[in-house]
């Protein structure tokens, strides 16, 4: 049996949509969703949101990155067309970038 690992996710998402959500107020905008915690690519408390872009951030326990990208893909496959859906706004993560390193 192989160990598990601990890999933490960033992944890019292109969207339209503005759901800036402050749940604390020292703290960016965002929302968390299925272990999956969102916010704005380029926030600041002078212009909100600039820029058409959000980060999907999410930490999973897996064998390897290969078995936690697609532990992580498989949650974005759910929620962008759901996040899409409620903002009526273009939104796309599979061709944009992300970054994985392990704990």
């Amino acid at each position: 049996m192989s160990e598990l690992n601990t890999y933490k996710i960033e992944h890019k998402i292109l969207t339209l949509a503005r759901c800036a959500v402050r749940e604390k107020k020292n703290e960016p905008a965002s929302f968390e969703v299925d272990g999956v915690k969102f916010f704005h690519w380029d926030f600041n408390y002078q212009d909100a949101e600039t820029g058409d872009a959000w980060i999907a951030t999410s930490t999973i326990t897996a064998a390897n990155f290969l078995d936690a990208i697609n532990e992580l893909t498989k949650k974005l496959s759910k929620l962008i067309p759901r996040i899409a859906f409620i903002s009526q706004s273009y939104t796309e993560y599979i061709f944009e970038p992300f970054l994985i390193y392990k704990i």
